[in-house]
């Protein structure tokens, strides 16, 4: 049935239910260390019970890292991302910081 979806280029209905129960695996806090490493903006990323490390280009970039790494690790499929991707978003100061 994916591949059919494919093919066509349709998009498969998603279900409210799945969306809830995705959103449920998502922790509540989301602790995010980062520091200034030459070009790039490197981070450990506590997520609930899991830590990982990304990096990004500028904050922009940093920030959307966060939240695929985010999503990835508590295994929400691809085709529910797109509609729970912004996990992580800091306030417009630690924005500011991290861009300078």
């Amino acid at each position: 049935m994916n591949k059919l979806f494919k093919i066509l280029g349709l998009k498969p209905r998603l279900s409210r239910e799945a969306i809830e129960a995705y959103l449920n695996r998502l922790p509540d806090v989301i602790q995010v260390d980062w520091v200034r490493n030459d070009d790039f903006i490197v981070g450990e990323v506590k997520a609930g019970e899991h830590t990982f490390m990304t990096q990004g280009k500028d904050a922009q970039d940093f920030i959307d890292m966060v939240n695929d790494g985010v999503v990835m690790i508590n295994k929400i499929p691809k085709n529910y991302r797109e509609i729970i991707l912004k996990t992580y978003i800091p306030s417009f100061d630690i924005q500011k910081l991290i861009q300078t």
